[in-house]
């Protein structure tokens, strides 16, 4: 007797085949198939194994389907089956070939046989698949990923999270990107040894107020929030650089580094920020900011390390 998940995988690989003509494959989370499937051959391969669960991780990670290359010329999509905090593994949408020439086939049977695949199954295999265009690859892989869940009605909030972060860390990204590519008024990195100087002489007065002149900059040039965290990831990554070439024995800032920008990119600590007045925002980085680079600062004033968290700056 069918279980519930086994009927709603039946309904939705019926849709798709109708609509694409490609039949999906259920994938467990080590990368074998659920079913062992007319290229059986192939599917035991471990480097075909490994491909395809690195893809079900990174489509996971991402909070969407992940596009990636079986071997050479080979497109492929995963699409990530979770439900809640649990990954029960993935469905791949299909296998296509993303040019069929005579040299892009040749590439691929050379790479799969090299894997383990026998040459006359490796053979078979690419005579039977077609050329797709990257649009038909999107709309392919869109359709399976949203018939899935409203078929199955898996809990996929993990999903829009990861998403949500990826989408998040793209915007950084490429702000970061365009910062370095262009003058931008009102911050540069000069302020920032400027504050690491009067971190290590002790001049906490002198500090707090570059620190509020920093911060200004940030918020009166940057309206949007992602140009701020930008700004914010920027300084530390220069500041925990600096500190740490002055003083190699401060390595262990590296390991703090990913906190901090965790912290950054906190969206229920930023976002009911974003519409506030500066004070709002100067306090939370006193918290954060503040609190993070006087660690470079330790070793010549051990006073520091017991300035008050909920302070603000003047």
């Amino acid at each position: 007797m069918q279980t519930t998940m086994e009927r709603s995988y039946v309904q939705l690989f019926e849709l798709y085949h109708q609509r694409f003509g490609l039949s999906p494959r259920e994938i467990q989370p080590d990368g074998v198939p659920s079913i062992s499937g007319p290229y059986s051959a192939l599917d035991q391969c471990d480097l075909v194994i490994k491909t395809r669960a690195d893809a079900i991780n990174e489509a996971v990670r991402w909070g969407e389907v992940y596009t990636f290359y079986l071997a050479p010329g080979i497109l492929s999509w995963m699409v990530p089956v979770v439900d809640g905090d649990e990954i029960l593994g993935g469905l791949i949408g299909g296998e296509v070939l993303a040019e069929k020439t005579t040299e892009s086939l040749t590439a691929a049977l050379n790479y799969l046989t090299e894997a383990g695949c026998p040459n006359d199954v490796a053979q078979s295999y690419l005579e039977r698949l077609s050329h797709w265009s990257q649009p038909q690859i999107r709309e392919a892989a869109t359709f399976l990923l949203n018939e899935l869940y409203r078929v199955s009605h898996l809990d996929n909030r993990k999903l829009i999270e990861n998403h949500k972060h990826a989408l998040q860390q793209r915007q950084i990204a490429e702000t970061i990107h365009k910062l370095k590519s262009r003058d931008i008024t009102g911050y540069c990195f000069e302020q920032d040894l400027a504050l690491l100087s009067l971190i290590r002489s002790g001049d906490k007065p002198g500090a707090r107020k570059l620190l509020n002149k920093i911060l200004a900059g940030m918020f009166v040039n940057s309206p949007r929030l992602v140009m701020v965290q930008a700004y914010a990831i920027e300084m530390m990554g220069y500041l925990v650089r600096l500190a740490i070439a002055d003083n190699p024995m401060l390595q262990a800032l590296q390991e703090l580094h990913p906190t901090w920008i965790d912290r950054i990119l906190e969206p229920t600590v930023l976002k009911p920020c974003a519409g506030k007045c500066v004070k709002s925002w100067k306090s939370l980085w006193t918290r954060s900011l503040y609190r993070a680079i006087t660690v470079a600062a330790i070793w010549p004033r051990r006073s520091w390390t017991t300035y008050p968290e909920n302070s603000a700056i003047n």
